[in-house]
């Protein structure tokens, strides 16, 4: 059995790739901090490993898997940016993806591929501007993280196939960004966060978790891709979609002053705009199974009306 080890794999996108490696054949090695409490939220097929920085911990379980995913890292949203948060969501990519690498250079059965999540917060917000893979990167805290977090991983390189993926605004039931916007739409106050003009780049949870998969089986995919479905909207555009598929008004406004009240720095999430390209993905054979937005959002709210 093909091995697939996955660190940081309790969250939003680990849980559902779980769910899908195990679908599809693969054992599954989970690393976390408190096995205890994965236990009873994965599957018993999983084997939970207790997380330990610890190299030589850490080569011997990499040892002769077929991949490693690395999704690890401090939460971006509901925190604010304080100046020892963000020292802690660095860290906690950088230094646990370093960890990763060294543990691949030491394993005597070297894995076959290592997937590294990214975001395309590496880009910053650039208006209009049609964003590739090879862009220009922003300036701002968001894109100093991306681009320290990828430099780590880019490292094993030398020793394995490297795969990142650029990941845009993942929509799920279960959580995540659409989660916070129900709210207020259920309370038929919903509309735009801010002026409405930003683009956001977003992708269903089911096509993010077929591209991971895919790239563990697709021998041509090395470097670098966004995971973002072909068509970026304008956040006006998303809310009234939204409203559509929910059957409630979207006229409402946040205004950018009070989401940086309220959120601070990490505001610039919401607020960013990145018109992102999926092209590269797509060339390479992909084919997403929720490419527009509004039948993104009527499948993964079926049960909600």
């Amino acid at each position: 059995m093909k091995i697939i080890s996955i660190i940081g794999g309790t969250g939003l996108i680990g849980t559902r790739l779980v769910e899908s490696l195990l679908s599809s054949g693969y054992g599954v090695r989970l690393f976390v901090r408190s096995p205890d409490s994965a236990q009873g939220k994965f599957d018993a097929k999983v084997e939970i490993i207790e997380w330990k920085a610890d190299v030589e911990y850490l080569s011997k379980y990499l040892n002769d898997n077929f991949g490693i995913i690395n999704l690890a890292g401090a939460p971006l949203a509901g925190a604010k940016w304080t100046t020892d948060y963000k020292k802690e969501i660095i860290q906690s990519r950088t230094e646990t993806t370093s960890l990763i690498v060294n543990a691949i250079e030491m394993t005597a059965a070297t894995p076959k591929i290592l997937i590294n999540a990214s975001a395309i917060g590496i880009y910053g917000s650039q208006g209009t501007k049609f964003l590739n893979e090879k862009s220009d990167f922003g300036n701002d805290f968001l894109a100093e993280v991306c681009k320290a977090w990828e430099h780590e991983a880019l490292k094993a390189h030398s020793k394995t196939r490297v795969v990142i993926l650029r990941i845009g605004i993942v929509l799920s039931n279960k959580g995540g960004a659409l989660e916070k916007l129900l709210m207020p739409f259920k309370l038929f106050i919903g509309g735009a966060l801010g002026d409405g003009k930003q683009y956001w780049s977003w992708i269903h949870i089911d096509d993010l978790v077929a591209i991971f998969t895919y790239a563990l089986i697709n021998d041509t995919m090395s470097g670098v891709y966004n995971a973002v479905a072909p068509n970026p909207v304008q956040v006006g555009d998303f809310a009234k979609i939204l409203g559509k598929v929910m059957s409630r008004p979207s006229f409402f406004k946040v205004p950018k002053f009070v989401l940086k009240a309220l959120l601070g720095e990490s505001a610039e999430m919401v607020l960013s705009s990145q018109y992102v390209s999926s092209h590269k993905i797509t060339e390479k054979g992909f084919l997403f199974k929720f490419p527009i937005l509004e039948e993104s959002l009527e499948d993964l709210l079926k049960n909600y009306r």
